[in-house]
């Protein structure tokens, strides 16, 4: 297969995943909060935007809420209490507590240890315990997942690394 028609793929498939992955998470037990994170599917855009939909989806869903951020986001991943994290093609990572407004601002915004100068953070997810997992690589490089043990703040950095030879195959973190 051409790599072109790979690599769109292989991104049309992330950003399905990454959406069904974002819009299932939360705690089913308590559906009253108005920012719940089961409540809103999330997505970040090129133009460096976090976009907040109500759900269900339709065909005529617009974003509740379009808060700017990083240019060129390049992950998103929300935890069960609602919590964000987006990461940009040059290896920060932010995270913004709910309630997510328009004019929301990072609580934190830290590195994320890039194995190579050019590696964008691809791919985020939390564990139910509130830690974050990002990947760095892309098709061509040797990736790595990096671990930030909570509570993440602007001072977190690299608690543990996962190394691997077939991270660089990988299409998302879940």
């Amino acid at each position: 297969m051409d790599f072109a028609v790979r690599l769109g793929f292989g991104r049309w498939a992330v950003l399905t995943f990454v959406m069904a992955l974002t819009a299932c998470g939360g705690d089913s037990t308590s559906s009253t909060s108005q920012d719940h994170a089961a409540e809103h599917l999330y997505a970040t855009n090129t133009a460096g935007q976090i976009l907040k939909f109500p759900l269900p989806l339709t065909s005529g869903s617009r974003p509740s809420v379009v808060v700017s951020n990083h240019p060129f986001n390049a992950a998103i991943a929300v935890d069960a209490n609602g919590t964000i994290a987006t990461s940009d093609r040059a290896g920060h990572l932010a995270i913004y507590n709910q309630p997510l407004t328009s004019s929301s601002a990072p609580a934190a915004i830290f590195n994320n240890d890039t194995p190579a100068t050019n590696d964008a953070t691809q791919y985020l997810a939390f564990s139910t315990a509130g830690d974050l997992f990002a990947m760095t690589g892309n098709f061509a490089t040797v990736g790595q997942i990096n671990l930030f043990a909570h509570p993440l703040s602007s001072a977190s950095t690299v608690s543990q690394v996962i190394t691997n030879p077939s991270v660089t195959t990988a299409f998302d973190l879940s």
